[in-house]
């Protein structure tokens, strides 16, 4: 059952993107301003959605498919779609986080090759710069002056974009080396051995910094690349499971579907089938849902919810 406990204050502001002839493939649809006291939280299993929330002041402590940990000011925690998760007020007594709710038909593409759907928790080295990225979408969301969607569109990649970034950099300079030359060669199947030369370290040195910092093989780990860019083809593209395998180096395409199903649990084609028939979040029937049982709702003026009024607690969204 979703839960929510609604004694902290929110600002929200929203676009359903409804009247668009043509839709930028990663979206911003809602973007908000809490205010949390002791004991608020969120819990929801199975999450529709996928939001960024930026903390800025106290803390957050989260539970997420099995993950945990705090989130500090400056720090941000990725809400996955389909986890379960919940998040609330840290040991600091109260949290103040900006959040956006992202979607379009691209987000589990980019999410999928940056690596992105592995991590929880990012950190930033200078945290002002995605602050500041937050407010400009919370302000386009508000004021929405002409052509702001797609202003929101570049924001939303450019959050993506830093924080794959300082996940990356948290990885010595040989690691994120071995990294980059993986992403460059998905294509082809190099050895252990050019891997660990493309880093100018043995291939001793190259298992062990993997191991540590990864927790992972190199090879494992570039197998898992090759995994997140498949998923991405068979979600987005129209190419058959062969030439899938073939854009990423296999030669047979059954060893690749064995790969893809060890890793994944699901054949090719039946991820595909999967996520083909999967349905959109319809983010706005969530609003019109929101609107009708806030009508209904008693107004409590301390509390501020859409627009300044209160969110129905049932309506479940972030």
């Amino acid at each position: 059952m979703d839960k929510r406990v609604q004694k902290y204050r929110e600002q929200v502001y929203a676009h359903p993107h409804e009247h668009h002839l043509v839709l930028p493939p990663i979206r911003v649809a809602i973007a908000l301003t809490s205010r949390w006291g002791p004991g608020d939280f969120y819990e929801r299993p199975k999450r529709e959605v996928l939001s960024f929330n930026l903390v800025t002041k106290g803390n957050m402590f989260y539970r997420q498919a099995g993950r945990h940990g705090v989130v500090s000011p400056g720090e941000l925690f990725i809400a996955h779609k389909g986890r379960n998760q919940r998040f609330e007020t840290g040991d600091a007594g109260f949290l103040h986080k900006r959040s956006i709710l992202v979607e379009g038909i691209g987000l589990d593409a980019i999410m999928q090759v940056t690596g992105l759907t592995a991590i929880d928790h990012v950190r930033f080295d200078r945290p002002a710069q995605i602050t500041n990225l937050f407010r400009r979408c919370y302000r386009l969301m508000r004021d929405k002056p002409s052509e702001f969607a797609s202003e929101l569109s570049v924001l939303a990649y450019a959050i993506i974009n830093h924080c794959c970034h300082s996940a990356a950099t948290k990885h010595p300079p040989a690691v994120r080396a071995a990294i980059e030359f993986m992403e460059q060669n998905l294509k082809y199947s190099p050895k252990l051995p050019a891997i660990a030369a493309a880093a100018r370290l043995s291939v001793r040195n190259c298992i062990r910094l993997f191991r540590i910092h990864l927790n992972n093989s190199p090879v494992s780990f570039f197998i898992g690349l090759k995994m997140n860019a498949a998923k991405a083809m068979l979600m987005h593209s129209a190419l058959s499971i062969k030439q899938v395998a073939v854009e990423l180096g296999y030669g047979d395409q059954f060893h690749f579907s064995s790969q893809f199903k060890r890793r994944t649990g699901q054949s090719p084609r039946a991820f595909r089938r999967e996520y083909q028939k999967a349905e959109p979040c319809d983010i706005l029937a969530l609003i019109r849902a929101d609107d009708r049982l806030r009508a209904k709702a008693v107004p409590d003026p301390n509390v501020a919810g859409l627009h300044g009024r209160r969110l129905a607690p049932s309506v479940q969204r972030w």
